[in-house]
């Protein structure tokens, strides 16, 4: 099985979103995208609406895969989360427009968090074989310096 890395990038994320879900997350958006930059996954958890970021790797060459986040990065991500929140209610209200259970359930998120999850790809052969993802997840991993 051989992965380029859009491909390995877009598994991954798949993979990611599968594995919040089993821990009770709801996906809210995948591959939001903003003239300031793109979010991979927003989720809800509980009171908390869970900025995910995922980050891929497939050499142990290239550290661990929270060590790819650096806080240029993380800035952009902050400010990516701001342009997302001003459009959020507009957006639930017009996909949850006759469900006020749902709606509700969304609009109700008190606080943002800034998680990363780390999916690690273990290469072998001469060739791109690749084997099992190993995932990593850290809730809170950074900070933003902006009052959401």
């Amino acid at each position: 099985m051989t992965f380029d890395r859009k491909s390995l990038g877009n598994l991954s994320e798949s993979l990611v979103a599968d594995f919040v879900v089993n821990k009770g997350y709801t996906i809210e958006s995948k591959n939001w995208t903003h003239s300031t930059g793109e979010l991979d996954l927003v989720a809800i958890d509980g009171l908390y609406l869970a900025i995910i970021e995922v980050r891929s790797i497939s050499t142990s060459f290239l550290g661990h895969p929270f060590q790819n986040v650096p806080l240029k990065k993380q800035k952009k991500i902050a400010l990516c989360t701001q342009a997302y929140l001003r459009q959020r209610r507009k957006m639930l209200f017009d996909r949850y427009r006759d469900d006020f259970q749902s709606f509700h359930k969304f609009a109700s998120v008190q606080m943002v968090r800034f998680d990363v999850a780390g999916v690690k790809w273990e290469r072998s052969g001469v060739g791109k074989e690749v084997y099992a993802p190993e995932i990593f997840y850290q809730e809170n991993a950074f900070y933003s310096g902006f009052a959401f």
